[in-house]
């Protein structure tokens, strides 16, 4: 049986129903403890993907801001070119 008597403490119960202790080595003011490294850890993660998220989103506007716009710009070029080609048929 397990047990969690504080932060730092752990109580396991081995067969014969006698109590052994151990101590986690982290020491307050030496670094950040487990939960701390881990925080921070999958904070940084969930940073990097929203800032790379935000990238693609930006370069697909932008990419599809210049497709609109080359194909306005196209449209009338074909559509004369569509007009000549019909007429010498």
């Amino acid at each position: 049986m397990v047990q969690i008597k504080n932060v730092h403490t752990i109580a396991v119960s081995d067969s014969h129903g006698e109590d052994a202790s151990w101590y986690d080595s982290d020491e307050e003011g030496c670094g950040p403890s487990g939960q701390d490294r881990e925080w921070q850890k999958r904070s940084q993660h969930l940073y990097n993907s929203g800032y790379r998220g935000g990238i693609t989103a930006g370069q697909n506007a932008s990419v599809q801001e210049g497709f609109n716009d080359g194909f306005k710009d196209s449209v009338l070029a074909g559509y004369k070119w569509g007009l000549v080609r019909g007429v010498t048929r």
